[in-house]
């Protein structure tokens, strides 16, 4: 219950006791649930999404060192605070950069 119409019933004089109303605690429950249910199809949804661009951070790391060797320290420090688009660009940028740094900073 809202706690506008709380305090409006209270006002009132309305008293609603909903864990003694099985009617109102299904409703209740339900919104919980679906609530509750909703939370972990978001929070399921970003784990995906964090796993999907780790991935394809470390294959572009591979590529990174089967192309130009080992990759210094940096290279990871900017794969780690990449976003999706960025690793997809530098995915791109790979096939025809001369270094690692025209790979991932465009020179």
């Amino acid at each position: 219950m809202s706690k506008r119409l709380k305090i409006g019933l209270e006002a009132a004089g309305v008293e609603i006791d909903i864990e003694s109303n099985v009617l109102l605690r299904e409703i209740r429950d339900a919104g919980y649930a679906k609530g509750f249910a909703e939370g972990l199809a978001r929070a399921a949804a970003r784990r995906e999404k964090r796993g999907e661009l780790k991935g394809q951070a470390r294959l572009l790391r591979f590529q990174l060192k089967s192309k130009f060797g080992p990759v210094p320290d940096w290279v990871d420090e900017r794969l780690a605070q990449a976003s999706a688009a960025d690793v997809e660009r530098w995915g791109v940028k790979i096939l025809t950069a001369r270094s690692i740094e025209s790979a991932l900073n465009g020179k």
